[in-house]
């Protein structure tokens, strides 16, 4: 048995000015053939998950390619067709089936819907017959295209997500099946008019954590072969985006795809149902700085939550550090910050030296303006380390160029790359333990929370600039199906109840 393997995955906010090509997928994570492999053997991740199921069952692996970057706005549409007919490169030879990772949230330059296209041309290339798996995001944007063209896919049951090897394992293991012709599985699809803001839809907490139980009930019952809740990624202006159900079933069964469609409705029912659960609001920056103060035990982490890499914003705002400035905070650590002019500045005059800097800002949003710092260098490096929390365990990756200064009794980690805070290993690469420090500050909205929550005495959300805010009414959308909450207060869902 042999199956071609490869991964296309990217988060887009298509109000993002930042459109990744080649040199921003390479940075961060870019591997052919037995790369592949040797860079994911061991991870907590899919394609760790394919690795092990294809060695216990003996089933040669075709590798292509897998490449991955931090969202930003819409891939070029050079480099995403020169992606895409690589995984088709790998089609030349006859296959039994086909195991992709992609995220589900990506949109090209010239594909709104990148991975329907993407499923589609691989379906195109080896015909009705041959099984054809894709692992998701939770933020999965799902389309009729995607549910149409795949044979089986597989969202991540966790915000943060922590079960990417056991989501790359159970889409392997179905493979498997479905080669056999032990199943034969359909996808179905259920698609309520919701846009919600990443806030409160952490599996970890109520409402999502009642829908995940439920989606995992339905898998024990064996009516449905996979039951996957997406949160949908809402800032991307694309026809599809928003929240979907999606149950793989066993055509086999003439009752599987009716089934389905009734769990799937009664999934998509319970989003609705506590979809004003969802909204959410931070705290604001002047506020949340001065509350942070005001606890004894360290560290109080506060989140920006609305300028987070891991969503697509750009991660140059620093209204938190100019607000910890100004109320002379004593302790704090914030970073890592997006700016590779001070990073290479701070590269020059190497460590022990003073410094003055304009940090932030380099992505031209007008309501941002930079923090001037003066402090000393105590770090300058290539950014790079390894992730030891829950998520992407064991996954080498990289902040690029970067470099830590200590002003007053603040310490700022500056990078080159844009890197969501979700390890504090990314602190302690660069000589810096949060767990030290009274406050601690991270871009990130929720994946944050797998690896700092253990640590941290408090968490404070804050409501600070950004694209990847909470308010969903501030952003310009054009092409997201209408009515859709909560863009539109008055739209209806029919209940499955």
């Amino acid at each position: 048995m042999r199956w071609m393997i490869g991964e296309f995955s990217h988060e887009t906010n298509t109000f993002c000015p930042l459109c990744p090509g080649r040199e921003e997928f390479a940075a961060i994570a870019m591997f052919e053939g037995d790369a592949i492999g040797r860079h994911y053997a061991g991870t907590n991740s899919c394609i760790g998950g394919f690795m092990d199921v294809a060695a216990k069952h003996g089933v040669e692996l075709l590798w292509t390619i897998a490449a991955h970057d931090t969202p930003s706005g819409s891939v070029q549409a050079g480099f995403y067709n020169e992606v895409k007919s690589r995984l088709l490169k790998g089609l030349e030879q006859p296959v039994d089936g086909v195991l992709l990772s992609l995220h589900g949230a990506m949109v090209a330059q010239c594909a709104d819907d990148a991975e329907g296209d993407i499923i589609q041309a691989v379906r195109d290339r080896v015909g009705p017959d041959v099984p054809i798996a894709a692992t998701l995001d939770f933020h999965a944007n799902m389309s009729p295209l995607m549910v149409q063209m795949a044979s089986i896919l597989v969202g991540y049951k966790t915000y943060p997500h922590i079960d990417e090897y056991e989501v790359g394992v159970k889409a392997a293991d179905l493979l498997y099946r479905a080669v056999r012709k032990e199943i034969h599985p359909r996808c179905v699809l259920d698609h309520p008019p919701l846009l919600m803001p990443l806030g409160k839809t952490s599996t970890m907490r109520e409402p999502m954590r009642s829908v995940m139980d439920r989606a995992r009930e339905i898998e024990r019952s064996n009516e449905a072969l996979c039951a996957s809740v997406f949160g949908g990624f809402p800032y991307a202006d694309i026809l599809d985006a928003g929240m979907s159900s999606v149950l793989v079933v066993d055509d086999a069964d003439p009752r599987a795809r009716a089934s389905g469609e009734q769990y799937a409705r009664e999934l998509s029912s319970m989003l609705w149902d506590r979809r004003r659960e969802m909204l959410h609001q931070g705290v604001s920056v002047r506020n949340a700085v001065a509350q942070a103060m005001q606890f004894a035990k360290r560290p109080v982490v506060l989140a920006d939550i609305s300028d987070n890499p891991g969503g697509g914003g750009l991660g140059d705002d620093v209204e938190i550090l100019r607000e910890l400035v100004a109320q002379r905070c004593p302790d704090a650590v914030v970073g890592p910050i997006w700016d590779p002019q001070a990073a290479q500045t701070c590269h020059q005059a190497g460590v022990g030296a003073e410094v003055t800097l304009n940090v932030g800002s380099r992505g031209g949003e007008s309501q941002v303006t930079p923090v001037a710092l003066t402090g000393r260098v105590t770090y300058v490096g290539n950014g790079d380390f390894t992730y030891r929390g829950p998520m992407c365990t064991g996954t080498r990756s990289t902040i690029g160029t970067c470099a830590a200064i200590q002003s007053g009794g603040i310490k700022v980690l500056i990078s080159a790359g844009r890197v969501q805070n979700l390890d504090p290993e990314i602190f302690r690469s660069v000589g810096i333990e949060p767990t030290e420090h009274h406050i601690v500050v991270v871009k990130s909205s929720i994946h944050f929370r797998a690896a700092y929550e253990p640590i941290a005495s408090t968490i404070i959300e804050v409501a600070a600039p950004g694209l990847v805010s909470p308010d969903m009414h501030r952003f310009p959308f054009r092409k997201v199906r209408r009515p859709i909450y909560p863009l539109d207060e008055s739209c209806t869902y029919p209940s499955s109840r």
